[in-house]
């Protein structure tokens, strides 16, 4: 592994936000060498190497750590098998990996990091941690106000995960493993700030974002930026955002999560530790995009400032029969005659119903205006693929 500044970036990881930093790479003149099982990976289109093989393949994490001089991932779920794996070549020498294997093992389980956040003094909501093991866990939910919110401590992402229960008979659908229980919290919205922070610990920060969920499966819809706060909730926003990431003392891109309470309060729902769909929007309406951020932040480059072009929505291209004809085209970008809707199309093989397809960013001079362009670009994409598919 070389000692100066890396060049070579291993990604763990090949769905589309390991596409969108290979693409990013690129342009600022980095190789890029990305671990994935998925033979049909999207970001082979942009990687300068590709590792077909499961992420706890001992050979083949071991060849990605001999490739790159530094390591990152796309996705927080990586087998613990690996990260001990990772962790030992940081002690030995033969590694860089941001963030942290340790960092990514506290924040990968949703438990570890309630506590975490906890003990740093970090506002979230309050929490009760549930064993997996039944008549306990359902005398532990008796002894609290319902409605409440599971969160299971793996493997919760685009809605899996989550469950409200919201009356004593929802109760009984408690799920058997380990997870923690949290009040429901009532709130006005629902915030995000996309942070990077340097291996040399420069920070930059994206203006917080408002997120819209899908309301049946809990798979984020819209994001919306700048979001319709304050100044002074964005400031404060802002400001947790950056103590929670400097507690941390990381490097890489982080997206906090919160809540905005009715009562005015920032609570931290969860922090991820990669890039994140909040900050898609980046690639089009910010001087520099999360994804360059990235990888300048773990290849110890200097971070550019973040300010906005212009206001903007993003909105997720769930898969649903109208699109069907779309579905063996190969991954691509197209922009309408004007330039200020963008369509991402992740050129993901197949099909299943409210799978991640791809995302529309649209631009305007005002996030009213930049809505209804996402949605006039949602209905001329439903087009070209009825056309498609003709």
């Amino acid at each position: 592994m070389t000692l100066e500044q890396p060049r070579r970036v291993g990604i763990l990881g090949g769905g589309q936000l390991a596409m969108m930093l290979c693409e990013a790479a690129s342009a600022i003149d980095l190789e890029t060498i990305v671990l994935t099982p998925d033979s049909e990976s999207q970001a082979a289109h942009w990687a300068t190497q590709m590792i077909y093989a499961d992420l706890d393949d001992e050979a083949a994490v071991a060849q990605l750590i001999e490739l790159a001089d530094v390591i990152t991932y796309e996705l927080e779920d990586i087998p613990l098998s690996t990260l001990k794996a990772l962790t030992c070549a940081v002690v030995d020498g033969s590694a860089q990996v941001y963030p942290s294997p340790k960092t990514l093992a506290k924040l990968q389980n949703k438990g570890l990091q309630k506590h975490w956040l906890r003990n740093n003094h970090l506002a979230t909501a309050p929490f009760y941690t549930l064993s997996g093991e039944a008549q306990a866990d359902l005398a532990q939910a008796n002894k609290l106000s319902l409605p409440l919110v599971q969160k299971a401590e793996r493997g919760g992402y685009d809605g899996r995960g989550v469950q409200v229960l919201r009356s004593q008979s929802d109760l009984a659908e408690l799920w058997p493993v380990a997870s923690f229980l949290e009040p429901f919290v009532e709130h006005e919205l629902e915030l995000a700030v996309v942070v990077a922070r340097s291996t040399t610990g420069e920070m930059r920060c994206f203006q917080p974002v408002h997120l819209i969920f899908d309301g049946d499966d809990n798979i984020l819809d819209t994001v919306t930026s700048p979001a319709n706060i304050s100044d002074q909730v964005a400031a404060d926003a802002l400001a947790l955002a950056t103590r929670a990431i400097t507690a941390l003392d990381d490097a890489g891109v982080f997206a906090v999560e919160m809540f905005l309470t009715t009562t005015g309060e920032l609570l931290i729902n969860e922090i991820s530790p990669r890039v994140h769909n909040a900050g898609h929007l980046t690639i089009e309406a910010s001087a520099v995009s999360q994804f360059e951020l990235q990888l300048r932040a773990v290849t110890g480059m200097a971070l550019p400032e973040t300010h906005s072009l212009h206001a903007a929505v993003m909105k997720n291209v769930l898969f649903s029969e109208p699109l069907t004809g779309l579905c063996d085209n190969d991954a691509t970008i197209f922009a309408n005659s004007t330039g200020d809707v963008v369509t991402h199309w992740y050129g993901k093989k197949g099909s299943k119903p409210k799978r991640k397809m791809g995302h529309i960013t649209a631009l305007a001079d005002s996030p009213s205006r930049a809505a209804e362009k996402a949605e006039a670009g949602m209905l001329s994409l439903i087009k070209r693929a009825q056309e498609g598919a003709a």
